[in-house]
């Protein structure tokens, strides 16, 4: 907004913007009223992705701050969260059953909270969902502890088998999760080449 002065404006898109959302890898996400979504680059300002259709508008989106999603909030109400490559959609929740009034993510991005015009706000926990996508570098530990605290909590048969494989692919990486102060020393033998 330097000397009130726009740098740019974007006229290629697929409609009236609704909606809009950016993130930290320099992508903005534009909803339209004609029930498309697209992604521009906010260094070149040119498409990423072609317009991909929503079947009902969204009139609320945001990224992620740290895995590759795009959560969107259709009109009616419905949550849907997409990837960011292709922007399909790989999750869809109909809790609310009144128009959208507010979606957002807390600053982590383990909690997204949704409103509507029927009167609920909801919080929904994300991390369970996130494990999908966590890089392979994420805290071992810290994600047995949680796992270990969700098996304890009701939940359906399908989301217990997830978290179990997903406990027991966590133990596997955990064995050859040495911390490097811990580990023995290299002993150096004297036919040993070291580069």
């Amino acid at each position: 907004m330097s000397g009130g002065q726009p740098i740019h404006s974007i006229s290629e898109m697929d409609g009236v913007p609704l909606a809009l959302a950016v993130n930290s890898r320099q992508k903005l996400a534009i909803a339209s009223r004609s029930a498309t979504i697209q992604q521009f680059s906010l260094s070149t300002y040119q498409p990423l992705t072609p317009g991909r259709s929503t079947g009902s508008p969204l009139n609320h989106l945001i990224y992620h701050p740290t895995v590759p999603l795009l959560f969107g909030m259709e009109i009616s109400g419905k949550i849907n969260a997409r990837h960011e490559t292709d922007l399909e959609v790989i999750l869809e929740s109909e809790l609310h059953t009144q128009p959208a009034s507010g979606l957002g993510l807390t600053p982590d991005g383990n909690l997204l909270i949704s409103s509507s015009t029927d009167g609920k706000v909801v919080i929904w926990d994300l991390q369970p969902f996130l494990l999908y996508f966590q890089p392979i570098q994420s805290d071992l530990h810290e994600w047995i502890e949680k796992i270990t605290g969700w098996l304890k909590m009701d939940m359906p048969i399908s989301s217990r088998q997830w978290l179990e494989f997903a406990l027991q692919l966590l133990h596997w990486r955990a064995r050859f999760d040495i911390q490097i102060g811990e580990a023995e020393p290299l002993q150096i033998g004297e036919f040993d080449i070291l580069l």
